[in-house]
């Protein structure tokens, strides 16, 4: 009888162990996916601390997140029958889930898969919450007991109130704070009022509208429109041609040259600027898959004099709500 009581209680726990194996394998490929994101496909925007001031490369803060991820999943089979090991994945997991749900909340990608895609609002975040709950019900099962599991608890609701502040500190302001923070105007209306835009913003009555290409290194869609741009701007320079003129602007030039935050941007930026207004505006995904074919419709619609109207809600070149709303700039209209 003796000799049975501890056969019986190995017997006992090896359901528990099994499951223990399983939830940690699910975990684990979970991690590895993720580690594999941001390892081969990093965001290469940079992120700036905002309470030390540093800006680390988009694609080190990705991959060093990855290379924690994949110590945590080793961790994690290593460790598949420790009680406490599944308190400190529920800690980490909470860490996750609150950086997620700020991001979401904030209306951006939780960045969990970089640049491979990017999963609902709010859902990286569910799924990590239910890993706490799971992991601290696994480490209960494991014998985690008295004032232990409280604890951990405890300090998952602390990590995940940590990866919110986090990740207030690393993710910018949205662009209507922005505009907020400098009476409603938008990027697009700063650049018209700065020494960046003087030559455009004063020529004579008469003078061609202008085309204005803001983009952002990191941006692949302004990557993809830049050598298309860049032919057509050349072409109508060395024909002074009077019906258009193209002017291709840095965002982060004009973040260091004039003060106008990248973070103000929606990127790529092409607008029209005509009569001392904008008159169409198209931003972000607006503008993916820019062919020359678009270009050459822009300028024959602007000759006809189509796109030196404003344009009115609904139509081509609306300026939309992301961007800031209508643009008029200095002089401008409405």
């Amino acid at each position: 009888m003796n000799d049975a009581t501890p056969n019986s209680a190995a017997c006992s726990r090896r359901p528990i162990h099994t499951a223990a194996l399983v939830l940690a394998l699910l975990i684990a490929g979970l991690l590895g996916f993720t580690a594999y994101a941001k390892g081969f496909h990093p965001n290469p925007k940079p992120v700036t601390l905002e309470w030390t001031g540093q800006v680390i490369p988009g694609a080190t803060f990705d991959r060093s997140i990855a290379v924690f991820e994949v110590v945590v999943l080793v961790l994690a089979l290593a460790l598949h029958r420790k009680a406490w090991a599944w308190g400190l994945n529920a800690v980490f997991f909470a860490a996750l889930g609150g950086f997620g749900a700020f991001k979401s909340w904030h209306g951006e990608a939780c960045g969990c898969f970089a640049q491979l895609f990017d999963p609902p609002a709010y859902s990286m975040a569910a799924v990590d919450g239910v890993i706490v709950l799971v992991s601290l019900g696994m480490a209960s099962a494991l014998g985690l007991r008295g004032r232990a599991l409280p604890v951990f608890a405890g300090l998952a609701l602390g990590a995940g109130i940590f990866g919110w502040v986090f990740a207030d500190g690393v993710t910018p302001p949205r662009r209507a704070e922005t505009a907020q923070k400098y009476e409603g105007k938008t990027a697009v209306d700063r650049l018209i009022e700065s020494a960046a835009f003087d030559d455009i913003r004063t020529q004579p009555d008469g003078g061609p509208a202008w085309l204005v290409f803001c983009f952002d290194p990191t941006c692949h869609i302004c990557e993809a429109m830049k050598p298309l741009v860049e032919f057509q701007r050349d072409s109508l320079a060395e024909t002074g041609d009077p019906v258009m003129q193209i002017r291709q602007l840095s965002i982060p030039e004009l973040e260091k040259a004039h003060g106008i935050e990248t973070h103000a941007w929606e990127t790529p930026t092409l607008f029209i600027y005509a009569g001392g207004k904008v008159t169409r505006l198209w931003t972000g995904n607006q503008l993916e898959e820019f062919q020359p074919e678009r270009l050459q419709e822009i300028y024959d619609r602007t000759a006809s004099g189509e796109f030196l109207a404003p344009a009115q809600p609904g139509e081509d070149g609306a300026p939309n709500a992301s961007a800031g709303g209508p643009t008029g700039g200095p002089g401008g209209g409405p």
